[in-house]
């Protein structure tokens, strides 16, 4: 059914969550669903997309340090392509998932150093280190594997 109706009532308007922070924005049958600002208790400030009551789509985060990021949400989480600017001065830009960043990205350090790789679930995995000077130095994330005797262990007992 794709009458009107089915769609619901969209409003305007603010409201108070159970946790405590507050919303005033796009109102979908009671629910934050298109444009508005989220702010939380622990004083994050959250301006963009809604869809059934999550953020979902672009917007921007401001958190109580003055860290900033800008980008992707789904469900919640930062997610997709964005900036992340910490307030001591250094930023990423990349990709993120679930609040942390994962695939490809740069950071950009307060001093000038710049690290260009891959990220896994907010860890450094490969890349290259660019200096001021022009100095490059490559790096690749040690993988830590057990010892033979644990190995020979873990094996025999199972586990």
């Amino acid at each position: 059914d794709l009458s009107l109706s089915s769609l619901g009532s969209s409003t305007r308007g603010a409201m108070v969550l159970e946790n405590g922070d507050e919303y005033e924005g796009a109102l979908k049958d009671g629910v934050m669903h298109g444009l508005g600002v989220l702010t939380h208790v622990d004083g994050r400030v959250y301006k963009g997309d809604f869809v059934n009551g999550r953020k979902y789509g672009t917007g921007i985060s401001v958190f109580a340090n003055g860290d900033k990021h800008v980008g992707g949400y789904v469900n919640d989480y930062m997610c997709g392509r964005g900036t992340f600017l910490f307030s001591d001065g250094h930023k990423y830009c990349g990709q993120m998932e679930m609040d942390k960043f994962h695939g490809v990205g740069t950071v950009t350090y307060a001093d000038g150093i710049v690290f260009h790789g891959t990220f896994f679930t907010g860890t450094k995995t490969s890349g290259s280190y660019i200096f001021p000077s022009g100095e490059v130095r490559h790096y690749e994330k040690k993988r830590s594997t057990p010892s033979r005797s644990r190995a020979k262990a873990a094996t025999a007992t199972g586990k």
